[in-house]
């Protein structure tokens, strides 16, 4: 315990010269620092610009498609040699011999086709892959949304932990001082007086569990700290060496940062719209599937620049084409699967919103009694602060003795600890609201404010 004591004192004014050095941020100001910086937001940025992408290309299924095929090849086979002159234009008399029909001499054929082919019905494949595209996009663009919400709200939650652990450690670093100057003249703990002996023990162990907490509540800041600076990154926009949170209480913090949690109706979160959107998409599967069915038609023309051993020659065609498949094992219960599918991811978003409508209840109710409970724990800090002053004034004229003041010393403790739990439990409530809303004040991954 003697250890643990020095190290409290070794550390406490290093942290006390930091957070006199550190500048004071405001919560925008840190989420300045960290919006577009982390690897989800880059990685759902650079997946929405390529849904954007396919999204646009599928809207050009409707346009032409132009070809160009070029070949080069010796061949002595004789449907190819004979062919190959009349493409040149050039077949005489003498290329009907038998000998040369069946035994052609080795030729050299080159030949070059531009082709256009322009489709006017495809039975609606297209268009359903270019439908499901569009929804793909609007749903990553609402994943992204999620995404950075996500890292807004976890922002939040480290940001205000970090002032929680401060509170908490200022008092517990007043209660330490207090019993330090106790400690310091206390002149009754010999063991020949068992009651001043049992009142110093207990100011000792009362000093070791406050020790203890002043420990645990500076790995814990220092942690959150570690884990904002992480997600700022180190780029010209990370957060400044030493910086410490803007006073803030912790209901004003949520009213003020928080503010999708305060409205009365869910909206449904982002991750659970981007779900009811790409379900969407599953529809247009069972459409496109449907239209394997249906017949293609389309529009064609070609081309061609033979050049052979005899000479050069170029001819066109050009006409309308109809391709239907009449039997495809493979495609028989398709449309039926695609159903199935579609069915399956709606049912998977009711199960989503259900979910989320009991979670958004459960922390609407808790929101009610733990702002009721905080208030109630901030007046009997209050009043306990009050005691205390009282009490050490006992304890100075002796009126009060050491094991009486180490209680009231040691209820103001359990006090922080109540609050601290109150405030921790209220902050991830709120951050559980806001992230069902789908309305958080964010500034999202296109720059644009999604409210």
């Amino acid at each position: 315990m003697k250890v643990l004591r020095i190290l409290v004192l070794a550390m406490l004014p290093l942290s006390f010269l930091a957070s006199a050095e550190a500048s004071e941020l405001s919560f925008p100001e840190v989420w300045n620092h960290i919006a577009g910086n982390t690897p989800s937001e880059k990685a759902v940025k650079s997946e929405l610009e390529a849904a954007q992408l396919g999204a646009a290309r599928s809207q050009r299924h409707w346009f032409p498609v132009l070809y160009l095929d070029a070949k080069g090849y010796d061949t002595n086979d004789p449907g190819a040699a004979l062919f190959s002159k009349l493409s040149q234009r050039q077949i005489s008399p003498a290329d009907f011999s038998p000998t040369l029909l069946n035994h052609p001499d080795a030729q050299l054929i080159e030949k070059v086709t531009l082709g256009l082919n322009l489709p006017l019905y495809e039975g609606g494949v297209r268009v359903a892959n270019s439908e499901i595209a569009q929804i793909q996009a609007r749903a990553k663009a609402l994943e992204a949304q999620a995404t950075q919400q996500g890292v807004f709200l976890e922002t939040a939650r480290s940001y205000q932990n970090i002032a929680i652990e401060e509170r908490i450690l200022k008092s517990l670093n007043h209660l330490d001082k207090v019993l330090s100057e106790i400690l310091s003249r206390y002149r009754l703990g010999s063991k020949a007086n068992p009651v001043g002996y049992s009142g110093l023990l207990g100011l000792q162990g009362l000093k070791n569990r406050i020790s203890g907490l002043q420990l645990e509540k500076q790995a814990k800041i220092q942690t959150y700290y570690g884990a904002l600076t992480k997600m700022a990154g180190e780029q010209s926009g990370a957060l400044p060496d030493k910086w410490q949170p803007r006073a803030e209480g912790i209901i004003e913090f949520a009213h003020a940062h928080l503010k999708s949690a305060m409205v009365a109706k869910p909206l449904g979160s982002l991750r659970l719209q981007s779900m009811e959107t790409a379900a969407l998409a599953s529809d247009q599967m069972a459409s496109m599937e449907k239209a394997r069915f249906l017949p293609r038609v389309g529009l064609f023309a070609e081309n061609s620049l033979t050049h052979g051993n005899r000479d050069t020659s170029s001819s066109q065609t050009a006409g309308a084409y109809l391709q239907w498949d009449l039997f495809s094992a493979s495609n028989f219960g398709s449309i039926k699967q695609a159903q199935a599918s579609s069915a399956a991811a709606h049912a998977r978003v009711s199960e989503a919103r259900l979910r989320e409508d009991i979670e958004v209840l459960g922390s609407q109710q808790a929101t009610r009694a733990l702002e009721e409970s905080l208030k109630l724990l901030i007046d009997s800090a209050r009043l306990l602060a009050e005691q205390t002053e009282v009490a050490k004034k006992l304890f100075n004229s002796g009126a009060m003795n050491a094991l009486q003041f180490a209680e009231v010393l040691n209820r103001r403790a359990d006090l922080l600890a109540a609050i601290e739990q109150a405030e921790t439990e209220y902050l991830n409530t709120q951050i559980t609201l806001a992230s069902h809303f789908g309305a958080a004040n964010v500034t999202t991954i296109n720059g644009e404010t999604h409210e």
